[in-house]
């Protein structure tokens, strides 16, 4: 159930020889909140997990990747379930009222679409879309719906499809047509930023909102809000609320507080010098690369051990207070 948990999936995904089996504990319910708990059941697919929750069943993916997956376009929403979603899926709950007989979509719904899943079974919404951008992701989404399509009420329209930001794609025809528009961690490459927000702007109707739960990580949420902010003739209101829900607060503030300064001081004196500077990270990518070359028959051209390099860089910088809790 530890943040660690979840980088063993993804080097198990880029590693893996064969088939493998992941235990329920593999998808974590990181919040002490009570509202998501998961269970084991038998999956019907191979190279799936399958957990239940108490009026459905997830889907949740371990087939291995290749080396195209992880190089060609963002696959994060194939390596596990995020803390955002979890969190949207329980605030979509505690906020029923909202979605009720609305026309809803969700974007970068990940593997699992749990936000959408939650709305799908309670039976709220008239019209619930589930996008996402990797195709692996879409077809997981569209086979989870298929087999929870008995819990669902047919008062509620459901459309599983891909979608890249920036294009309505097979989502033309519902242009200006929702009500709500749902994202969870979906603002950490601010490169993405300004398609997101012009797909935003397509889907909602003139009186439509968006919510949008994602943590700070090195300003990008500051980047996206101020971004946002400054489409004022495209967007009317812009509000960002850290304290959005009395209990999601109230969980923080008590595991905050239960982190001792001389623990977080120790892991920052113990770790932070294994994270090497450029040099010694580009010969270490290099080492990696020809380690991996040579059991697949492959050469890696310098731009590419390079272009990992600059990658793998930019990951420490932005997620160099997540990676020293991982480590614990």
């Amino acid at each position: 159930m530890t943040a660690r948990v979840r980088w063993r999936i993804l080097r198990e995904a880029v590693y893996a020889k064969g088939k493998r089996k992941v235990s329920v504990g593999s998808i974590p319910n990181l919040l002490p909140l009570g509202v998501i708990s998961y269970g084991d059941c038998n999956p019907s697919v191979e190279g799936v997990h399958c957990a239940h929750l108490e009026n459905m069943e997830v889907r949740y993916t371990v087939t291995q990747f290749t080396l195209a997956d992880l190089v060609n376009g963002n696959n994060t929403g194939n390596v596990c379930i995020w803390p955002s979603e979890e969190v949207m899926a329980y605030w979509c709950m505690v906020r029923k009222e909202e979605f009720e007989a609305k026309a809803v979509c969700e974007l970068g719904a990940g593997m699992v679409g749990l936000a959408s899943l939650f709305l799908a079974v309670a039976g709220l919404p008239r019209l619930l879309a589930i996008t996402d951008g990797n195709p692996k992701c879409v077809a997981n989404i569209r086979t989870s719906f298929v087999e929870n399509q008995p819990r669902i009420p047919t008062s509620v329209t459901v459309i599983c499809d891909r979608l890249v930001w920036g294009t309505l794609g097979n989502l033309e025809k519902f242009k200006n047509q929702f009500d709500i528009v749902l994202a969870a961690d979906c603002l950490f490459f601010v490169d993405f930023h300004e398609k997101l927000l012009h797909t935003v702007h397509l889907l909602l109707r003139p009186s439509g909102r968006a919510f949008m739960l994602a943590p700070r990580r090195s300003g990008s949420l500051e980047k996206f809000v101020e971004l946002a902010r400054g489409m004022s003739t495209l967007f009317r209101l812009v509000t960002v609320k850290p304290d959005y829900d009395d209990r999601l607060s109230t969980c923080r503030d008590m595991l905050l507080a239960s982190l001792e300064t001389e623990r977080i001081s120790e892991q920052l004196d113990h770790h932070y010098p294994i994270l090497p500077p450029a040099e010694q990270l580009l010969l270490a990518v290099e080492q990696t690369c020809q380690s991996v070359g040579a059991e697949q028959g492959q050469t890696f051209s310098d731009s590419f051990v390079c272009a990992m390099a600059d990658c793998l860089t930019s990951m420490v910088d932005i997620w160099t207070t997540d990676l020293l809790a991982f480590a614990r």
